[in-house]
């Protein structure tokens, strides 16, 4: 199982390489352009940071180690493909059944199908190297155990937005031609965040870890793993709590809608063919 998707995981990569670096220019051009575009998003928020000396309880080079935690994740999630974001159009579309008939598990196929991962190297390295700095500049006291909790905090962001967009996508189950509309809506709620929240009311920030959970993208791990006053201890265990609630309903509610698939196909095609 897991040497079946480590080879479909090589074969997307290999692939990947091989349109990059089909020419000295379109490599050339790939990198500068991906990472002057994604470093210039970050930069105005680092500039008031700079500009002020803080956010809030936030300074300056803490700001920084938050957008880059969260351009991390970003690039991680754009390495692994648009099943995603994509979902509510698959199924409303009826190009689930392309998938069905395959010889792999389903799971698999939206894994591995579309990985990237030398599309988005440039801002996963920015994002890295930028935590690595930001956290000398603080002095944070770089354990194996604090490393760890990184890592964790990395994944389970990772978690929470794929978990997020697919239970919305999951709509389309059931309501196949609304379903695009509001899945797109509810993807560009959840994204990277600018600034900290820390000075946002309260009811708003639980919205931001709860209902559209972009705070626990960049935010409040960052927080947590930086120790900013107004957190807690157990602020670095909140994100994984919840990419684990989080992940199990949006499998549940996958499989609900994939029995109900099953019996019903795509509504949104009449008898010859041509979509409503």
């Amino acid at each position: 199982m897991a040497a079946e998707t480590l080879r479909l995981f090589g074969a997307g990569a290999r692939l990947n390489v091989a349109r990059i670096l089909r020419t000295r220019e379109q490599a050339i051009a790939h990198t500068l352009t991906d990472f002057i575009w994604h470093s210039g998003a970050m930069l105005a928020p680092i500039l008031v940071a700079v500009r002020f000396g803080h956010i809030g309880p936030w300074p300056a080079n803490a700001v920084v180690f938050m957008l880059a935690y969260g351009a991390a994740v970003s690039s991680v999630m754009d390495a692994l493909g648009d099943s995603p974001w994509h979902m509510s159009q698959r199924v409303g579309r009826g190009q689930l059944d392309h998938l069905l008939v395959q010889p792999q598990p389903l799971w698999r196929i939206l894994l591995t199908e579309g990985f990237t991962p030398f599309d988005f190297w440039p801002v996963l390295t920015l994002g890295l190297v930028l935590m690595a700095w930001s956290s000398a500049r603080l002095h944070v006291q770089v354990s194996p155990g604090w490393l760890g909790l990184l890592g964790v905090n990395l994944l389970a962001s990772i978690v929470v937005e794929t978990a997020f967009l697919y239970a919305w996508g999951c709509v389309a189950f059931w309501a196949p031609r609304g379903a695009e509309e509001i899945s797109s809506a509810a993807s560009g709620l959840v994204g990277d965040l600018s600034f900290p929240l820390d000075s946002m009311p309260r009811a708003l920030q639980v919205v931001l870890v709860s209902a559209v959970p972009s705070g626990l993208l960049s935010w409040l791990p960052s927080r947590a793993l930086l120790q900013i006053p107004g957190g807690c201890a157990m602020d670095a265990w909140l994100t994984p709590l919840a990419a684990m609630v989080l992940g199990a309903f949006a499998v549940a509610l996958f499989r609900l809608g994939l029995g109900h698939y099953r019996h019903t196909g795509s509504r949104r095609y009449t008898d010859n063919g041509h979509r409503r």
